[in-house]
């Protein structure tokens, strides 16, 4: 989520806050909040008796935000105190792993006041977050989607036939069967598979929301999508873009031909609708990046024509590059003020393409790393000149006492990661302009790269440990591995083996005066990582989860490379008949 989305989220809720308090306000307490039974048998989580129904009941909100507990109750079935504290807990255990995606995108301002205090609950009248977030996201959908459901169209006839606000809409599909939606709905808002229709609508209404930026004038999109209202748009600049939402609903029936760039945003044969969404789901970070007002549509017009498919498969095409917009964004909040700066000096002949092309090492970096955003980000803040401490000692001097307990034991367990990091690190202390200095970066992490392509649960481990040292995150991720460290006396061996290995894949640092990352630290890397993928795999796995089983989970596979380790590998020093051996037995 953008910094503009999450500030305009965070005035949304303080109007809310303002207008009814922490109960709710008046736009929701609709007809059913005063004709229906609330089935909480007196237990309450808000003032508003909407929001203390929909909490008490199994319905398409509480499908997505605790489905574990959703899939052992009948649809519509009430819940009990307990239930509802097993539900606040499962959600915030959720967002305690850091898997939050879908509860960011539903109700991203309680996601993230709950990330402060993940402290599990016992009592119903200590829940926060579920009533917080169905707000939130009620008050949200309500905002995102009043101009699609608020007339009488087609596609209000297919999702709630009987409602008379949009709000009751809404409610009607929260509480609606998920089984029972029709396929065309599904079709037409291009819902994700294994959505609900509710979190389907919430998307596709924030997506709505960029994409009405883009057709409040003349330009590709308004005249492929409701041409009759992009020829009243012609010499005027008054914003159209209900004119051209409401033409589009008009018919949700009706499909498009479409073809160049259009074609590469919504497919060769899609609905009006379905397309306008796809366009405000590709296109809204760049709406986003430019301060959320209607884009030029000379940049509309180009833009839409420079997303032909590259030719050239060895570099990422214009479509990946806006694709994967949003995530560059997410991990570097301050390139959005970067486009809006240049978008804002020459709007009509801005390219896009070219600036993104010039931090393209940005994107391989942050997508092995993520961790690394916040580098980046003071780098292309600072113009090279870093604020953050590139060397791991400073960094554990700035650690909190928790963190630096989490974060020692692992590094004084596996003596080569230290160095592994301080490369990672040392390859942006550039003294260069920002783009000249991340150029650096991608070829000095090209091998690392490589590695991580083949190990993913190294890369996983080696963004904890960034993350705790970046001060990102408390560390609380690295928690199952000490636990290990501390209650399974043969993890050490663990950790000694991961170490040993890790040299044989990167070198060891004291032959190689602790330059791990060049080239000659790389002879035949691919034959090396093929040889112990499987192995390597297995055993950071297991320290990351914290569970030999996890280890003991991959041992037929682990038996098999560990030998092959073995033999192309003798000289590692370790019996593989007695590690076998303590695998089984775990």
């Amino acid at each position: 989520m953008s910094i503009l989305r999450y500030v305009l989220a965070m005035l949304l809720l303080s109007a809310l806050v303002a207008c009814g308090g922490g109960g709710g306000s008046d736009a929701f307490v609709s007809k059913k909040s005063s004709n229906q039974p609330t089935g909480n048998s007196g237990e309450e989580v808000s003032d508003d008796p909407l929001i203390n129904d929909l909490v008490f009941t199994n319905n398409q909100f509480i499908a997505t935000v605790c489905p574990t507990l959703s899939a052992t109750l009948a649809v519509g079935a009430s819940l009990t105190a307990a239930d509802v504290v097993a539900c606040e807990n499962e959600a915030l255990g959720v967002i305690y792993n850091d898997n939050d995606q879908h509860l960011e995108a539903l109700c991203p301002v309680a996601t993230a006041q709950a990330e402060l205090d993940t402290t599990a609950i016992t009592l119903v009248t200590e829940i926060s977050f579920l009533p917080a977030c169905l707000e939130e996201s009620l008050s949200g959908a309500g905002g995102d989607l009043d101009d699609l459901l608020d007339d009488d169209n087609d596609l209000v006839d297919l999702v709630c036939p009987d409602a008379e606000t949009v709000e009751d809409c809404i409610v009607d599909i929260i509480e609606s069967d998920p089984e029972t939606t029709p396929e065309e709905v599904i079709e037409l808002l291009d819902c994700e598979e294994g959505q609900t229709l509710y979190q389907c609508l919430v998307a596709a209404g924030q997506d709505l929301e960029n994409a009405m930026q883009l057709i409040s004038n003349d330009n590709t999109l308004s005249q492929t999508l409701c041409p009759a209202a992009a020829d009243a748009m012609v010499d005027t600049s008054e914003a159209n873009a209900e004119l051209c939402l409401a033409e589009i609903v008009g018919n949700t029936d009706a499909t498009l031909n479409l073809g160049g760039g259009m074609a590469a945003i919504c497919g060769s044969d899609t609905a009006a609708l379905t397309c306008l969404i796809n366009s405000g789901e590709l296109i809204g970070p760049v709406v986003e990046s430019t301060g959320g007002e209607p884009l030029d549509p000379t940049f509309i017009d180009n833009l839409v024509a420079d997303l032909d498919p590259n030719t050239d498969l060895s570099e990422p095409s214009n479509l990946d590059l806006l694709e994967g917009l949003g995530d560059l964004l997410d991990a570097i909040p301050g390139l959005a003020d970067l486009i809006n700066s240049a978008y804002d000096e020459d709007p009509a002949n801005f390219d896009l393409f070219e600036f993104l092309n010039e931090l393209l090492a940005a994107y391989d970096i942050i997508d092995t790393l993520p961790a690394l955003g916040g580098i980046i980000d003071d780098l292309l803040g600072d113009d090279g000149n870093n604020d953050i401490p590139l060397d791991v000692d400073e960094l554990l001097d700035n650690l909190s006492p928790e963190a630096l307990a989490l974060i020692s034991p692992l590094l004084d367990s596996m003596p080569t990661v230290k160095p592994l990091l301080n490369e990672i690190l040392g390859a942006f202390q550039c003294g260069s302009d920002a783009s000249t200095c991340l150029a650096n970066a991608q070829a000095s992490l090209a091998d690392l790269n490589t590695v991580l392509l083949h190990e993913p649960e190294l890369a996983e481990l080696l963004n904890r440990l960034l993350d705790t040292l970046l001060g990102q995150t408390s560390g609380s991720l690295l928690q199952p591995a000490i636990d290990l460290l501390a209650e399974v006396p043969e993890a050490i061996a663990l950790t000694d083996l991961i170490d040993e290995m890790l040299k044989k894949v990167f070198g060891d640092p004291e032959e190689l005066g602790e330059v791990m990352l060049s080239i000659d630290a790389f002879p035949g890397v691919s034959e090396k990582t093929e040889a112990t993928d499987i192995l390597l795999t297995a055993l950071i796995s297991g320290l990351l989860d914290g569970s030999p089983l996890s280890i003991a989970g991959y041992l037929d596979e682990v038996k098999q490379d560990i030998n092959k380790f073995a033999s192309e590998y003798p000289q590692n020093g370790y019996n593989t008949t007695q590690l076998v051996q303590w695998l089984e037995s775990l």
